[in-house]
Parts: C-alpha cells; structure tokens; sequence
C-alpha cells in the first residue's frame, strides 16, 4: 500500500433525500482515512414548496456528523440543479486544493473507497496523461486485467480529479458540435456501442441538464485517460425514481457486500487504454442496448 500523507477533500451533493443521504455518509464514515478527511458538503435549495421540509430534513442530519476531520455545509438559497452545483462546487474546492474526491448523495463505498481513491491521486498527480480516477467500473470480467485499467471513459459514481486538469472544464454543448466530426463522434460513442453523442443533443435541446458528458468530452478531445479499478469500490443506490442519474443510468451491479476491499493496489500499468477491457466494456454497452431493444419490442407488441 502507498503511503498517504495528506488526503484530499470529499465534496458531497446533496437534495432531499435523507435516506441516501444516510446511507452514503454512514458508508463513507466507515472508510479507512475517514477521520484524516475533510468532509465538504454542498446543499441544494428546494425546487419548490413541496421540497422544502425534505432538503431541511437531509441539513437537519449533515449538520450533526462525526467521523471526519472537519465537516463543511455549503448551503443554497435556492435551487440551482445537480450539474450547476457540481461545476461549481468541484471549481470552488479546487481553487483551494490540488485535488477532490467527488460523491453524490446516492453513492455507497467500499470502506478501502477513500484509500483507493488517495493513493491514486498521489501516484498519478504528475502524470499529465491521467485526467480521472474512477471509482466505479462496468461489471466486466476481471480475468487477465490487474488492479486497476487504463480507458478512456469517465464515470461519476464516485470519481476523483486534479485542480490542473478541471481547469480546462467546459460546459459549452454548441461549441462541441463544432469540435467533433461524424468519426470523432463514432470513437466518442465507443464505436457506436454506446449513446453518449445524444446526451450532448438533448442538453442543446434542453431535454436535460448534465455535466458528465462535458468533463468525459473534454477529456476525449484533450487525449486524456481515465483509470478504473478492476472491481468497483462504489455502487449507486439512487435508482428508485428518486435522484438525477448522470452518464449511465442502468442500475447498479453491486452491492455493498460485494465491493472491493483491496487497499495493497498496484498502479504500474502501461500508460494506454486497456483494450481487453475497453472491449469487455463495449460488449456490456451491446448487451444493454440488445435487452433495451427487446423490451422496446415487446412492449410495442402488447399495445398493439
């Protein structure tokens, strides 16, 4: 195991719903590093009325935490949206640190999460080529892959950056449509095998409001590369209806009983994506739209 001598700052978003909110902090609070860690906890205001009592519920409970070595609430006045929140929130914490480890209020993690998440920090802080650190990864085989891969895509469900590499986030949907061909966005979907182009449509269109696909476009464009753990150190409990999902919203494959435990990690890997892997996690993008696309089919087949 590496040594850690300074950890980086969790930053949390959080809304109304406290008994994610419950569960991702008494999972965080059970992390080895957890008492060297700054928690920074950013809360939505309500949308409306009605989610009023719910968002004082959820300050009600992040007010009264233990376990970390300090805790900060950043609260809003009013609502300003899951991606806003993010861009700024991850912006204002970076331009005081070198480094932040990023969870929503639907996110459990392995108790190795913080760990896992430090170590690569430090080992991958003066490599220019690493922009991301995953915490999540596709439920592929692990087979012939060690610890960790090297790919291209991002995910965040429970992810990690420097202040030198979200520097040059940019949310800006027009101008990408600009900056990626037709074979640019090919390689961007993954070779077709995967939707992420049309998320960058819809914000256009302002069928919906993200971040994700922005900070994985500007990553792309700039050559850069993600490492993901080989087994997942965290797992998303929000798909009940109840949360805003970002770049994938099939439900999650793990659970905390199943989680990676390893803390002993070995970052010496080639420099370069994992095609293994990048094509165990093109097959799970297929196999996903295959059943989606049998659903489709038969649920057209009973209305018809």
């Amino acid at each position: 195991m590496l040594k850690i001598d300074k950890c980086s700052p969790v930053a949390l978003f959080v809304y109304n719903r406290v008994e994610h909110t419950k569960l991702t902090i008494a999972s965080l609070q059970k992390n080895y590093f957890s008492d060297q860690t700054d928690l920074i906890i950013f809360s939505d205001g309500p949308k409306s009325a009605i989610d009023l009592d719910n968002v004082l519920e959820v300050r009600k409970y992040i007010y009264n935490l233990s376990g970390f070595r300090s805790v900060q609430v950043v609260e809003q006045a009013s609502n300003v949206g899951l991606a806003s929140s993010i861009i700024s929130g991850v912006t204002k914490i970076l331009s005081e640190h070198n480094s932040v480890i990023v969870l929503e209020d639907d996110i459990i993690t392995s108790p190795a999460f913080l760990s896992y998440m430090n170590q690569a920090l430090n080992f991958f802080s003066l490599n220019q080529k690493i922009w991301h650190i995953n915490g999540f990864s596709q439920p592929i085989s692990q087979i012939g892959l060690k610890d960790i891969y090297i790919n291209r895509v991002m995910d965040c469900w429970g992810w990690a950056t420097w202040s030198d590499r979200w520097k040059f986030f940019n949310k800006n949907p027009e101008l990408l449509l600009e900056r990626m061909d037709t074979s640019t966005r090919e390689k961007f979907d993954l070779n077709g095998t995967n939707e992420f182009w049309p998320q960058v449509t819809k914000n256009i269109a302002g069928e919906i409001n993200t971040w994700a696909i922005f900070w994985y476009a500007e990553i792309f464009l700039r050559g850069g590369l993600c490492v993901s753990p080989s087994k997942s150190y965290t797992s998303n409990i929000g798909f009940d209806g109840s949360g805003t999902h970002c770049m994938d919203e099939n439900e999650s494959q793990n659970t905390l009983e199943t989680l990676n435990l390893n803390q002993d990690i070995g970052f010496e890997v080639p420099l370069e994506e994992n095609l293994v892997a990048m094509d165990r996690i093109r097959q799970v993008y297929i196999s996903r739209k295959n059943i989606f696309s049998r659903l489709r089919s038969k649920f057209k087949h009973l209305i018809s």
